[in-house]
Parts: C-alpha cells; structure tokens; sequence
C-alpha cells in the first residue's frame, strides 16, 4: 500500500511550522573577497598578484543602496546561520504562496481546459 501524499492543509501546516522554528532571519549574503590597493609598488601589483585579505563582507540591500559591512571570523560564524534562516524562509514563503495558487486555481477551476 502506497502511503497518501500529505493534503494541501497538511503542508500549510508544516510550512507554517518550521517558519516558526527559524528563529533571527538576517537579510543579505555573506561574501569573501581578495583586494588589490592602490598603491603602485605593492605585491598585490606584481605578476603573479599577492592580493590582500581575505576580507568577509556581509552585503544587503537597504532603500535600495548596497551596504557592506566588514566582518570579523567571530561576527562570520554568528551571522552566517541567521542569514541560512533568511534564505531559508524564503523558500518556505515561495512554497506556500505555491499552494495558495494552486488552492485558487483548484477552486476556480482556472487550471482546467
């Protein structure tokens, strides 16, 4: 015997539920980057390049500008899961508005020929 597919209020249900669990949801990504500066006889010049860093950046958008802060491995290790949380709970949003969409079509019978 197959077991049934969980019904759409069931996975509501599941989706709302590890919302809930997230916890602190942090906007933006966290990115590692390698420099070069700007002085002219510097390694970061030469041919191989020695650039500088790594320098990790935590990046978002705010009013429509980009805001970088520089973090230390400390603030790295802190922030990263709450960034996973916000990624994360985009995707559970996507699968719900999915079947809210699927809901209505269903109801209105908009997906049938």
């Amino acid at each position: 015997m197959t077991p049934q597919p969980p019904s759409p209020e069931q996975q509501q249900r599941e989706l709302i539920a590890e919302i809930a669990a997230l916890g602190r949801c942090l906007p933006g990504s966290i990115t590692t980057r390698q420099m070069r500066c700007g002085r002219e006889r510097c390694a970061c010049k030469a041919d191989p390049p020695k650039l500088h860093g790594p320098y990790t950046y935590w990046t978002r958008k705010e009013h429509g500008r980009t805001i970088a802060r520089l973090l230390s491995t400390e603030q790295t290790a802190r922030y990263q899961p709450q960034i996973d949380n916000a990624r994360r709970l985009r995707q559970l949003v996507t699968a719900l508005e999915a079947l809210a969409i699927h809901a209505a079509e269903d109801a209105e019978t908009w997906g049938r020929k």
